[in-house]
């Protein structure tokens, strides 16, 4: 029985069958080298595990691991032979080589999380009271219904209709804006919402963080910074400009 990277992840799986695995933890027993790998594997496992939440199959991670040290990851059809175990220097250095690679994957991720959900965590808008009545109430209670449910989709062409009626009505401006962002229309928003936060509403230091939010995903990191530091102290949303400024910046 030759023990790699593979036997190790099947054994990990509950997928060797009873002559195997006692020959594997008769192994296991006998040399720390193999214990070491074994912890290892586990930890990696756990680690694709915890970063996908839904894991990845056994075989997408020796793909992965196979792109670090191919010699250590590569499909076996040997028959079975007495147990071999990879000595301590080679195993030394793949350790370090996947030790790497996790922090390569970890850094990576997180900043393609961050990116993809700075407008969710930020972005999030209470809707504001309408009281429009008329030919315009039923598509007011539509837009806030899909705001409410984050329905941008349905919001966008609402809140444009609206717009279109009374293009001046900052609460409107705000709300266009708004599903603008989160349609991923971030330059079309830019305007809208910089006429919702000009118009001093209850909910303009709010359109000021979406404003803030749309040039951040432009790129435009300066403008950010400088819509952010325009919110003053004694405003409810002093405290997550804070938070942001630390993101953008």
């Amino acid at each position: 029985m030759t023990i790699n990277s593979n036997t190790i992840i099947l054994y990990l799986k509950g997928a060797l069958d009873n002559t195997e695995k006692a020959a594997f933890e008769a192994a296991l027993q006998q040399d720390t080298d193999l214990q070491e790998q074994v912890e290892v594997c586990k930890n990696l496992l756990a680690f694709e595990a915890a970063e996908q939440n839904n894991a990845q199959s056994v075989e997408a991670l020796k793909n992965t691991l196979g792109n670090i040290h191919p010699q250590y990851f590569k499909k076996t059809t040997e028959e079975k032979q007495p147990a071999k175990v990879v000595g301590m220097q080679s195993w030394k250095k793949w350790v370090m080589s996947a030790a790497a690679a996790v922090i390569l994957i970890v850094a990576g991720y997180s900043i393609f999380y961050t990116s993809s959900n700075i407008v969710d965590t930020y972005g999030h808008i209470d809707t504001v009271g309408l009281v429009e009545r008329g030919n315009e109430a039923n598509t007011e209670t539509n837009l806030v219904k899909a705001i409410q449910d984050k329905d941008y989709k349905t919001a966008l062409p609402l809140a444009k209709t609206l717009t279109d009626q009374q293009p001046d009505r900052p609460l409107y401006q705000f709300y266009y804006g708004a599903s603008l962002l989160h349609t991923k229309s971030y330059k079309e928003s830019i305007s809208w919402l910089q006429k919702a936060t000009e118009a001093k509403a209850l909910f303009s230091d709010k359109a000021a963080i979406l404003l803030a939010l749309a040039y951040y995903k432009l790129d435009d990191k300066a403008a950010a910074v400088n819509v952010l530091n325009n919110i003053q102290a004694t405003s409810e949303e002093y405290k997550n400009s804070q938070e942001l400024l630390k993101e953008v910046k």
